[in-house]
């Protein structure tokens, strides 16, 4: 794919950042409604109340937006998980059940993350984008469960750490389509698999 993935103009004034922020409230809200590949520039513009022309200013293309969509996300994921961890009030195993609850919980509740989940999955550009994140964020699990059980073996740590944060996204899935309660259950099934040996 030779489509660039930049945003074309980093805002600087507070029009500016205000367009942009529409944008990325109507792209996520039509993407949640109809689904990525079924959504068009032109749709955004008009949900966004901008021209299209205005909307290509900023991103040259669905994909460019997708990958600042997609940046930001990975943004507030990883600030959540900082401060859970900063302020956790349990143990590695409730911090982890607590953090991977939210996380199943807001995508529940604005579905076009999980729409632009898939939409990663199809991108290689954007999956390696992806790895990046989960990279960095089985680190900071790694970390913290570390200092907790500093006898543990910090490679399998680790790895235990990056098959969680890559193996939620498949939770996610699943449990944005069965009922709540059986939903709990299996997140909690979920955490106890990586979590159970942590004493």
């Amino acid at each position: 794919m030779n489509e660039n993935l930049e945003v074309r103009r980093k805002p600087e004034q507070s029009r500016s950042i205000q367009t942009m922020e529409a944008i990325s409230e109507s792209a996520s809200t039509l993407f949640a409604e109809s689904g990525i590949d079924n959504v068009s520039m032109t749709q955004i513009a008009k949900h966004a109340g901008i021209s299209k022309p205005a909307l290509y200013r900023y991103y040259p293309n669905k994909r460019s937006l997708l990958k600042e969509l997609a940046s930001e996300a990975f943004g507030e994921t990883r600030a959540a998980l900082e401060e859970l961890i900063e302020t956790k009030t349990g143990t590695a195993s409730d911090v982890l059940l607590e953090g991977i609850q939210e996380y199943c919980r807001i995508h529940c509740v604005e579905p076009y993350r999980i729409q632009l989940k898939a939409a990663i999955n199809a991108d290689p550009e954007l999956v390696k984008l992806d790895l990046e994140d989960s990279r960095s964020n089985a680190t900071l699990v790694a970390s913290f469960i570390q200092a907790e059980h500093p006898k543990m073996d910090a490679d399998e740590i680790y790895n235990r750490a990056l098959l969680m944060m890559e193996l939620s996204d498949s939770l996610i899935r699943l449990v944005a389509n069965i009922p709540k309660r059986e939903g709990d259950i299996l997140i909690k099934e979920f955490v106890t698999r990586f979590t159970s040996d942590l004493k």
